[in-house]
């Protein structure tokens, strides 16, 4: 008998503590249980479902990404690249991974906008090389403006965005679809056809998907001697699983039909204010809206006078794009204006510096008079940048974003910092229009019983905010010497959320 399975194997105060946590881990997997298929963030950064909040091809940045299925079974993945303004499609790639595969990719600027270009052998549809990049198109957002605006609807647009990642279905090794994908001395094959728009494989090849995906992507900036990484958001429990569940399918490339609302799961599993939630929704973008509902994001940045130290902020609602094309864009803000090509969403900001100084919020309630709007976050993925204004010399936007928001966020008792030694401090942003929130079907939550035990308590719940990722990039750029000294760093937003409950 293995050791891990036999307590003779145990010391005898091991074996008597372990007998001692039966009752409890008894309780802890009655409570667990009902957790079971819930949409929810995988704190590991492993699920079904990555999205990496930003990408930019802008002022010679580079991005990079990489995509692993840690799994020992293939996969069939869609990659949804999205522009930034209003999350609109401007490319979309069947990915194959084979078991315990690695697949990289690059955007890049082309001159006119962005293209994915890749070394990497994994099959894909389109058919996608170092030789062979893959041209982000306009297509569906070139009739935004009711009148032509070449400025905003051109394929510049393309050049700042964000990913979906959404695995569609595992594939058995054993399967023809699996060997058709599988490396053989390093390279698949790729054939009948699998690497055609228009491609779906047998349904008799697939089973549901499974989970294990995980993913980085980096920007490179040569010229400013910058390389800085961040994790992909990771949402497990996406597909719905049991009787009701979608059948397990491959969409074809040219299909737009895959995207958030396609895993049907209408519950979820979220925390707030130290406890946890399983909420029941009408609709499975409000599950998946749920799992990144945000009442206020935290940062940490730093910027001096000279452009030395400098940092941004990027802040993606990953789901916008599912409520702002309709009348009732709840629990945004406002409709898609193609006029102004916004969806603004007001925020208050508040800023701390390194010794507790409190800085005067920006924006918040009341709500602005008529012809008055608080600085707001007007795309999907937003840039915000600390210490920017329309007087900022150099500019300190690390991305050159054309979608940079400027909070200016006080450091060192509101005193300039020219050089580094007293920058820095610790920057809130939320949510202030009353409407930002998400009212479940039904709630419950996880609490301790008078008997020591947990039970799922049903309560009526609101949760408030909005559905947000992002991270801050941060940089210090000496420049001097040789090599050059210039150093960055992303890290993600660390989010609160608030939930009011009333006893059913």
């Amino acid at each position: 008998m293995s050791p891990i399975n036999s307590h003779r194997q145990l010391p005898k105060h091991l074996t008597r503590l372990s007998r001692a946590a039966t009752s409890v881990l008894a309780a802890a997997l009655l409570a667990t249980s009902a957790c079971a298929n819930v949409v929810h963030l995988a704190a590991n950064g492993i699920g079904q479902v990555l999205i990496f909040p930003y990408y930019t091809t802008r002022a010679g940045t580079v991005s990079l990404v990489s995509l692993v299925n840690t799994t020992l079974e293939a996969k069939a993945v869609r990659i949804n690249v999205r522009e930034a303004r209003r999350g609109a499609i401007v490319a979309s790639v069947n990915l194959y991974l084979s078991a315990a595969d690695v697949w990289t990719g690059a955007l890049i600027d082309d001159g006119e906008g962005a293209s994915i270009f890749s070394n990497d052998t994994s099959c894909t549809a389109p058919a996608i090389s170092s030789s062979s990049s893959l041209k982000l198109s306009n297509a569906e957002f070139v009739n935004d403006s009711p009148t032509p605006n070449l400025a905003r609807d051109s394929r510049d647009r393309t050049r700042e965005g964000y990913l979906e990642v959404i695995e569609m279905a595992a594939i058995p090794n054993v399967t023809a679809t699996g060997k058709n994908v599988t490396h053989v001395a390093g390279k698949p094959a790729c054939a009948a056809g699998i690497t055609g728009l228009a491609f779906e494989p047998p349904v008799a090849d697939l089973k549901a998907a499974t989970g294990g995906l995980m993913g980085t992507l980096s920007f490179v900036n040569v010229n400013k001697g910058m390389l800085a990484s961040t994790p992909g958001t990771a949402l497990d429990g996406f597909w719905l699983t049991g009787p009701a569940a979608p059948a397990p399918r491959v969409w074809a490339a040219n299909s737009s039909d895959i995207n958030l609302t396609s895993g049907k799961n209408t519950s979820v599993a979220h925390s707030a204010q130290g406890n946890r939630y399983i909420s029941r929704f009408a609709n499975s973008i409000d599950a998946v809206s749920a799992a990144m509902m945000s009442d206020t994001m935290n940062s940490e940045y730093a910027f001096t006078a000279d452009g030395v130290i400098a940092g941004t902020m990027v802040v993606n609602m990953p789901t916008k794009p599912y409520y702002i094309l309709t009348s009732s864009p709840a629990p945004f803000t406002r409709t898609w204006d193609g006029s102004s090509g916004k969806s603004c969403d007001d925020i208050a900001s508040s800023s701390f510096d390194r010794e507790e100084f409190a800085f005067a919020p920006e924006g918040g309630f009341p709500e602005p008079p008529p012809g008055l709007v608080y600085p707001s976050a007007c795309y999907v993925a937003n840039a915000i940048v600390p210490g920017l204004d329309s007087t900022s010399t150099p500019d300190l936007s690390l991305f050159a974003s054309t979608l940079a928001i400027g909070k200016l966020a006080g450091q060192n008792q509101g005193l300039m910092v020219v050089t580094p030694g007293k920058e820095g401090g610790h920057i809130q942003i939320t949510p202030t229009n009353r409407n930002a929130a998400l009212k479940p079907l039904a709630s419950s939550v996880l609490q301790r019983t008078s008997a020591g035990t947990f039970a799922w308590t049903p309560v009526s719940a609101a949760l408030y905010g909005l559905p947000i990722i992002g991270f801050t990039l941060s940089q210090a750029a000496y420049q001097t010497g040789s090599p050059q000294q210039n150093y960055g760093d992303a890290t993600p937003l660390r989010s609160t959320a608030i939930v009011i409950t009333t006893g059913q």
